[in-house]
């Protein structure tokens, strides 16, 4: 992994290993194995849930394995080490197995790995590699960009009765979240009951996919979510130069697909379906193809399985060029997010897709974002660069969007954020911009019961005089996008350049007067045409 020279604070994960055996004389290392699955057929008039088929079906499947390694955790033997002398060693230290996927992590001897291998349920040995967290930037990069205001009378809610999930460094009780973090888990190494967060990086994620207003400023789009989050990266103090303060996150592979398996069922009870309905993801591996892919294929199909829909950050190397987002994020399961600025050019330092990848899936606004972290120690209101930003704010989105109507799947909000996108950089789908950034029009439904219904974002101007006929639809092109960009992100505009009057005609519907050099401010609201169809119209606020 290149590490990153910052005049700022930054975040890296790194492995580390926690077992007694790893430490015996080099002996022992940990690693996870993956066994032919056995498919559990469901009964007729079954009603077990997603969770329950999972369980059953792993069970089957480790069965083998699991006698197997009862038998040679119970036995030891006589080895000859390095030194002088020799010492009695058991083969295997530890050994537990996952119900998400057919799975089973063990420590155990070098020597052994040979003789697992042979057994007749094992496919795939592999170490317990490192994961690591997207470098976030700390300072101020570029200006800020208010939050589009999302009203009621157009269809969007507040996160009400959505899960999300996170997982990240974990989160501290604020009153920014309220009473809305339902389920909490630490699977660090030295795990805690009380929430934690001594990276703040995990708690920032959290205020910008569901946390409330705080000192002024409207965090998220989804200020009634609820919350389910599992600490599984720590961090520790690994030095730095004067200018440089550096903090590495440990994590195991396996801490990860632990917490996976968790966000399944945080209770425990595979009856009921109290899973995240998202989940944002801002961790990811050094490599494009990572050893332990399959391992975490399987998981992710789970989490699909069970009708989550799953949020990756492209990641923050894209100085580093094309083809730098990291798996999962390069995974094809999986809503990949890019970031780009105030001006909706790509942040520097925004992942980049590839010849071999295509990723990013869309971009969103991850410069100097507003948001409850640790500064200076303590933790209150920062600002934080990254596409671990971008990624939780289009996680709101599409927790409004799951609020109108329950049960869209990940294939169709997928459809659905593409269809509104707003295109940047090269027409269609790019390495850089994906499909383009994400857009707050066109993602409601506003006939809830009828398929693909959704508003209208598509605009037009008309330019009424003081325009050449030859520039007409240079201009109107022109003032069209731009209209529509600032509108999208709630900014301040100068309207100059031109003379006269501009009248923006959405569906020949709801005229909106610009005139030259006056300031304005836009929010949305909705309307019907003589068809019938909801269309989005701008409504200037005020002016002075």
């Amino acid at each position: 992994m290149n590490w990153f020279r910052l005049t700022c604070k930054v975040l890296t994960l790194v492995l580390v290993l926690d077992t007694k055996a790893m430490a015996n004389s080099g002996l022992y290392g940990s690693y996870l194995i993956r066994v032919r699955p056995v498919k559990v057929p469901m009964a007729p008039g079954s009603t077990d849930t997603p969770t329950q088929r999972l369980r059953k079906s792993s069970e089957r499947s480790l069965s083998g394995l699991h006698s197997y390694l009862s038998r040679e955790m119970g036995a030891s033997e006589t080895i000859t080490t390095n030194g002088p002398g020799s010492s009695i060693s058991k083969k295997v230290s530890s050994y537990q197995s996952f119900w998400m996927a057919p799975v089973a992590k063990i420590s155990c001897r070098h020597d052994f790995l040979d003789e697992l291998r042979n057994h007749p349920d094992v496919l795939e040995i592999v170490p317990d590699e490192p994961v690591y967290l997207s470098v976030p930037v700390v300072e101020p990069v570029s200006e800020d960009v208010r939050l589009p205001v999302l009203h009621a009378g157009n269809g969007y809610g507040k996160g009400r009765g959505i899960r999300i999930g996170v997982i990240d460094s974990g989160i501290v009780a604020h009153p920014v979240f309220g009473n809305r973090i339902r389920a909490y888990r630490d699977f660090t190494s030295k795990p805690l009951e009380a929430m934690t967060d001594t990276a703040g990086h995990g708690t920032f994620v959290a205020s910008l996919v569901a946390g409330g207003e705080y000192q002024g400023k409207s965090l998220s789009f989804a200020p009634e979510a609820d919350l389910i989050v599992a600490r599984a990266l720590e961090t520790v103090a690994a030095g730095g130069t004067s200018g440089e303060v550096s903090e590495r996150v440990l994590a195991f592979a396996s801490r990860i697909l632990e917490a996976m398996q968790w966000i399944l069922d945080p209770d425990d009870n595979p009856s009921t379906p109290d899973h995240p309905h998202i989940m944002i993801n801002s961790w990811g591996f050094t490599d494009r193809m990572p050893i332990a892919m399959t391992f975490f294929d399987d998981a992710i199909l789970a989490w699909k399985d069970a009708g989550i829909i799953v949020l990756f950050a492209a990641g923050n190397e894209g100085r580093n060029g094309a083809d730098t987002i990291r798996y999962p994020g390069s995974s094809s399961e999986v809503l990949t997010i890019g970031s780009v600025n105030h001006v909706h050019q790509v942040s520097r330092f925004s992942s980049l897709g590839g010849a071999s990848q295509q990723k990013p899936d869309f971009v969103y606004y991850g410069e100097n974002r507003d948001g409850l972290g640790r500064f200076s120690g303590r933790m209150e209101l920062g600002k934080m660069s990254g596409t671990s930003m971008a990624t939780p704010l289009v996680g709101g989105l599409i927790a409004l969007m799951l609020e109108k109507e329950p049960g869209l799947s990940q294939d169709k909000i997928y459809a659905r954020l593409q269809t509104g996108a707003l295109d940047l950089g090269t027409p269609g789908w790019d390495s850089v911009y994906g499909h383009g950034m994400v857009q707050t029009t066109g993602l409601i439904s506003q006939k809830s019961d009828t398929e693909g219904t959704h508003l209208v974002s598509e605009l037009s101007v008309c330019l009424e005089k003081s325009v050449a006929e030859d520039d007409c639809e240079a201009i109107r092109s022109q003032i069209t996008r731009y209209i529509a960009d600032m509108a999208e992100a709630g900014l301040w505009i100068k309207i100059q350049k031109f003379q006269g009057e501009f009248t923006l005609h959405p569906r020949a519907h709801a005229d909106l007067k610009l005139k030259q050099s006056i300031r304005q401010v836009f929010n949305f609201y909705s309307s019907q045409d003589s068809s019938g169809a909801a269309v989005s119209v701008y409504r200037s606020l005020y002016s002075h």
